[in-house]
C-alpha cells in the first residue's frame, strides 16, 4: 500500500483518481495548489506523487527539482493534458519516473 499524493488544481480530477487509488488499496490525498502540494511532500510519508503541470501560481515543472531534493523524495509521475515536448523532455530529464 502506498501514500499516493495527486497535485491539480482540478477537483474534479482529484477526486477521481482519489476514489481509484483507494479502491487498489492505496492512502491516496490531494492538494489544489503546488504550495500546499510541496508542504505535504515536505512532511514526509508520500511515495508517489501525481503532478499536473498547469496551474494558476505556475507550472507543477517549476517544483520537481526541489522535491528530488528532500530526503526519502517520492516518485513523480508528472499528467498533463497539453502536448508540449520541451515539458516532457525537461521532467524526463529532471528523472520523473513516468510523464502522462
Amino acid at each position: 500500500m502506498a501514500a499516493v499524493l495527486i497535485i491539480d488544481d482540478d477537483i474534479h480530477i482529484c477526486r477521481v483518481l482519489a476514489a481509484r487509488f483507494e479502491r487498489m488499496g492505496h492512502m491516496p490525498s490531494y492538494c489544489l495548489t503546488l504550495t500546499q502540494g510541496f508542504d505535504m511532500i515536505s512532511s514526509g510519508g508520500i511515495d508517489v506523487v501525481f503532478l499536473d503541470i498547469n496551474f494558476p501560481e505556475g507550472s507543477g515543472l517549476d517544483i520537481i527539482n526541489n522535491i528530488n531534493e528532500l530526503p526519502d523524495a517520492p516518485e513523480i509521475i508528472v499528467m498533463t493534458g497539453r502536448n508540449d515536448s520541451r515539458a516532457a523532455e525537461f521532467a524526463i530529464k529532471a528523472k520523473v519516473w513516468d510523464y502522462i
